[in-house]
């Protein structure tokens, strides 16, 4: 804990950071690889063309190339998302408001973007 006028010590909140990017992007390019190779093996026309939400998962779950592509790239899209959750808890919990308000209205802004795009 930091004595008071000190700045925090940031160590904890940059590790956790370089542990959900890199992750995230092993995750997703591994993810991303196995589509290619099923896509590739099988002849799949499925990687040509993105899957709806609601069908990325049951797809990927099905070994479909097109399902296991869509999902790297979610997981992809996903990774800094977690980011900033992280973020926003290390804010909330050295009571850094105005940096924790920031990062609510970017996960608000977000969390209506994806709303949106499921209800479309």
């Amino acid at each position: 804990m930091a004595r008071s006028g000190e700045p925090p010590d940031d160590a904890g909140l940059y590790r956790w950071v370089r542990w959900v990017l890199l992750g995230g992007m092993a995750i997703g390019f591994l993810l991303m690889t196995v589509g290619f190779v099923l896509a590739f093996a099988t002849g799949s026309e499925t990687a040509r063309r993105a899957l709806a939400l609601s069908e990325v998962l049951p797809a990927a779950l099905r070994r479909d190339p097109g399902g296991i592509l869509d999902l790297g790239i979610l997981t992809l899209f996903a990774t800094p998302v977690l980011y900033l959750l992280i973020a926003l808890g290390s804010f909330m919990m050295r009571r850094d408001w105005l940096y924790a308000a920031c990062a609510a209205i970017v996960v608000a802004i977000l969390a209506a973007s994806l709303a949106l795009a499921l209800r479309g």
